[in-house]
């Protein structure tokens, strides 16, 4: 997570009322091109089907009461709370940042989001939880209260984090939308200190890095799987 982030995350916080939308994105130019032999066929990401209203532990997340602070056995909780993505945004930002981050790696000819174009293959999924929980950390909190320099001299401030990236019902149809593949489910855990600010607004981009390890993990799927029908149906 950038310095450039969190100089801009201190500087919102500080104006009276912000809240600034989240979004599902992630920094892709540390992503190196695949090893993999080139894939020569064009792939469509779908959006994908939400289903964290089945995962008990993202309900908190859901729960518009909560925005991105929560009481939680009895200790003051950072979230990931669903009231600060943009309405009805997740499920599809998130196939839309697996489409780029599957483009940057090089290996499939084309990648694109979910418009009607035309493709070879598409991909289709379930995000089961996308979800993020962070202790409060009152380091962070007291040095805000000094302003700008108060709040970027806590930068550099963590505090412990569990995240969870399930995503489930990965399935490759053809053009023809015939089922080509079902993917094993992608499931990124951690549970240690990640980076803290005083506003519960860091948890945030650090479910984002955890979702892009995630998408590292099933992109190696995604190309490998493709490799193996484009050749089979030459």
């Amino acid at each position: 997570m950038s310095r450039r982030w969190f100089a801009r995350l201190a500087l919102c916080s500080l104006l009276i009322a912000c809240a600034p939308t989240q979004h599902i994105l992630y920094d892709l130019s540390d992503v190196a091109p695949a090893a993999a032999p080139r894939v020569n066929v064009v792939l469509r990401l779908r959006d994908f089907d939400d289903g964290r209203a089945r995962d008990a532990p993202s309900l908190v997340l859901l729960d518009d009461a909560n925005g991105n602070e929560a009481r939680i056995d009895g200790k003051r909780r950072c979230l990931n709370g669903e009231r600060y993505y943009q309405s009805g945004a997740v499920t599809r930002e998130v196939a839309e940042m697996i489409a780029a981050h599957l483009s940057r790696r090089g290996v499939i000819r084309h990648v694109h989001g979910s418009s009607a174009a035309a493709a070879d293959y598409s991909l289709r999924g379930e995000v089961h939880a996308l979800y993020g929980m962070q202790d409060f950390h009152w380091g962070s909190a007291i040095g805000a209260q000094f302003g700008l320099i108060g709040a970027l001299s806590t930068m550099g401030n963590q505090s412990q984090t569990q995240i969870r990236i399930e995503l489930t019902k990965l399935t490759l149809f053809d053009a023809k939308d015939r089922v080509v593949a079902v993917l094993p489910r992608v499931l990124v855990e951690l549970d240690g200190p990640m980076p803290v600010d005083a506003y519960c607004w860091a948890i945030y981009a650090n479910v984002n890095e955890q979702l892009k390890v995630a998408v590292g993990r099933l992109a190696d799927w995604v190309e490998a799987t493709l490799a193996h029908a484009s050749n089979g149906s030459r």
